[in-house]
């Protein structure tokens, strides 16, 4: 079995999640999943910084479709949407649009 070790120097792809998803009590009845999805969300506007410019207002943002979000989590559309819905109750994302299987979301600053 491979160990980390102190010099090891190779990066395992992972994602940011805000520990303030934890600490405050803002998002205390949001789920673990839906805090998780978050931080992959914020990771998939990162990506995005490097191709786009963001939308006209200058606003980062994220599409995807269900089917290829809920594959990335390992959930079901149906949880996947629960979750995305469970974000946009305490203000995290924000749908802009949506084009068919195509969703168009706002991540907002925790």
């Amino acid at each position: 079995m491979n160990y980390m070790t102190l010099t090891d120097k190779s990066a395992l792809p992972c994602f940011y999640v805000p520990k303030t998803l934890f600490t405050s009590k803002n998002y205390q009845t949001v789920s673990a999943d839906s805090k998780l999805l978050y931080g992959l969300l914020l990771e998939k506007t990162r990506v995005n910084k490097i191709t786009s410019n963001g939308d006209l207002m200058g606003r980062d943002f994220v599409l995807f479709s269900k089917k290829d979000l809920a594959q990335e989590l390992g959930y079901s559309e149906k949880n996947t949407l629960k979750f995305i819905k469970e974000l946009e109750n305490v203000y995290l994302v924000k749908k802009v649009n949506q084009h068919g299987e195509i969703l168009h979301y706002s991540v907002k600053k925790v």
